[in-house]
């Protein structure tokens, strides 16, 4: 699935756009964090995490992170625009996922801002991974981690933080 910049929102390249349902629970916006220079070794649980948040109706305007060109589409852009970019993007989500089995300093960063300002984050990690201490050790009601064994357990664990932050 390719992804294109419109209006601001990244949508589903298809023959139609994506509408969203008035009212229900699952038209939410998303923001998607994931490594993009610090390694792409999850690049096709990226992926399918993006996939099970267009399938399930919701907005990710961060949807093009997961796909393998990503470097081309980031490096077309300044810095400081990218970095002003993502922060609104992060200010008018209603909440975070985050995939962080690979490090990295700017979605630690995100992940950071988003909790600073009472964002809900769910950080998702591949099982036996070692993940920061300062995402596994972090407290704050906002914030959870969860690991998983296998993509198909990917739709369950999204699905139920969503239903506790909508």
């Amino acid at each position: 699935m390719r992804f294109v910049i419109t209006s601001q929102k990244l949508n589903p390249v298809t023959t139609r756009p994506i509408k969203l349902a008035p009212g229900k629970d699952q038209d939410m916006e998303i923001y998607f964090g994931c490594s993009i220079t610090g390694g792409r070794s999850q690049e096709s649980e990226y992926q399918q995490i993006v996939k099970i948040l267009v399938d399930d109706e919701h907005q990710v305007p961060t949807a093009h992170l997961s796909q393998s060109d990503v470097m081309d589409l980031e490096q077309v852009e300044d810095p400081v625009e990218i970095y002003n970019r993502d922060i609104q993007w992060i200010d008018n989500c209603q909440a975070m996922i985050a995939e962080v089995s690979t490090p990295s300093h700017g979605v630690g960063y995100e992940i950071s801002y988003a909790l600073a300002n009472e964002k809900p984050v769910l950080c998702l990690h591949q099982s036996g991974i070692r993940v920061s201490k300062m995402i596994t050790g972090n407290r704050n009601p906002w914030l959870q981690v969860k690991s998983y064994r296998s993509t198909e357990e990917l739709p369950a664990l999204i699905r139920d933080f969503l239903a506790q932050v909508s």
